[in-house]
């Protein structure tokens, strides 16, 4: 695997662009550890959409579409590596900015009445622990 990368690396140079990852994760890890947030982001409407846990699926997935993408277009195009690695990283930048300066957060977690795979995932206490939404109390 390391060969692998190191060959990549030479034939790509510009595939350090993805050592951002490095910079945007050690960031968020201090903003989330450091960061109360103040301004919990709410509406009406936030109340009547009910829980669903098939849309688990769909929220893990963009988790692998962030490091998906990016290698996709190192493998195929590098103009679309380019442009695609620049809108992912200007975007998370922005909101790890965003976040330091408006330290907001969103309460979304309705009770769960299932006990099916996906809803014990969903409240166990390893997504609890990690959520990026959560409201931190001191």
């Amino acid at each position: 695997m390391l060969t692998f990368i190191k060959k990549l690396v030479r034939e790509k140079p510009y595939s350090k662009i993805l050592l951002h990852y490095i910079f945007y994760l050690t960031g968020f890890v201090i903003l989330k550890h450091t960061v109360t947030a103040k301004y919990i982001i709410h509406c009406p409407l936030d109340d009547k959409i009910p829980f669903c846990e098939w849309f688990l699926i769909p929220y893990a997935s963009w988790f692998i579409l962030l490091i998906g993408s990016p290698l996709y277009f190192l493998m195929t195009d590098k103009r679309d590596f380019l442009k695609v690695t620049f809108m992912m990283f200007n975007g998370m930048t922005i909101s790890l900015v965003i976040y330091a300066i408006f330290p907001n957060g969103l309460n979304l977690r309705p009770g769960v009445t299932g006990d099916n795979l996906l809803c014990r995932i969903a409240y166990s206490p390893w997504m609890d622990r990690h959520s990026p939404f959560r409201k931190k109390t001191n």
